[in-house]
């Protein structure tokens, strides 16, 4: 178990930090324990060390550049939003970039509205069933 003088051991860096925070207040306070954020922290880390190997290789096997290896390193770390969330995985990848010395232009946006497709299928898919339901039809 992690002691208090543990955490105080780690470096935040901000850009960390400031996804838990409500980037309207300029002063806000975070929205989770600072041991918390330390955990969500080594967590987030040690998943973008995780995935440096398997991301060249994914660019070798597959021929494809670095900014198509980033959308879908993305894509599929979006897969389980109760272990990493989006803002999290954003987080993940940019951290994997630099570890890797990509620079992927315009990434962000590009990032930014395939979660807001992946985000809108679910809904879209619901809306779908609800209107062929045996439930919708009845008067």
């Amino acid at each position: 178990m992690s002691t208090a003088h543990e955490f105080h051991q780690i470096h935040l860096p901000p850009s960390f930090t400031d996804l838990y925070k409500d980037p309207t207040r300029a002063y806000a306070k975070p929205s989770l324990p600072f041991a918390e954020i330390c955990e969500r922290y080594e967590w987030c880390e040690d998943m973008a060390q995780m995935l440096c190997e398997p991301a060249l290789n994914q660019m070798a096997s597959l021929h494809i550049t670095e900014e198509e290896v980033m959308e879908r390193t993305f894509r599929g770390l979006l897969l389980s939003p109760e272990v990493m969330s989006a803002k999290e995985c954003m987080w993940v990848l940019q951290r994997l970039c630099e570890l890797l010395n990509w620079t992927v232009d315009d990434l962000k946006p590009k990032l930014e509205a395939a979660l807001a497709q992946l985000e809108r299928s679910p809904k879209d898919a619901e809306a779908s069933n609800a209107a062929h339901s045996p439930d919708a039809s009845a008067p």
